[in-house]
């Protein structure tokens, strides 16, 4: 029973992982004050080939809405708690990409992309 568990996480994580990618975070430009503030940053990106667009919810709330094969611009958020991140089918409940539990660092920024 336990491995049989194990199967299904591994397989329930790289579900996941296909949804949201996270390439390295960038350091952000020196002397644009994060650091100061405790900011980070992210971005949204829309890797989808199914022609959707979808609204990008960060903490349950819509930051924006992203067109297919289109990425933000940044955003400012706080650094060092932890945030959710999710891909909804615009306009809709529905979810494209499952929501992610991530901790963002000072002075990086973090792009966040759904391939569904």
């Amino acid at each position: 029973m336990k491995r049989s568990t194990t199967i299904i996480r591994v397989c329930l994580f790289a579900l996941v992982a296909g949804c949201l990618s996270v390439p390295a975070p960038d350091e952000a430009a020196p002397g644009s004050g994060c650091q100061a503030q405790g900011n980070a940053f992210v971005t949204f990106t829309n890797a989808s080939a199914t022609n959707l667009t979808y609204d990008a919810l960060f903490d349950g709330k819509v930051l924006a809405t992203v067109a297919p094969q289109v990425t933000t611009s940044s955003y400012t958020v706080p650094d060092s708690v932890g945030h959710t991140v999710q891909f909804n089918v615009a306009g809709t409940s529905t979810v494209a990409c499952a929501s992610q539990f991530v901790t963002l660092f000072v002075c990086t920024t973090t792009n966040y992309a759904c391939h569904v």
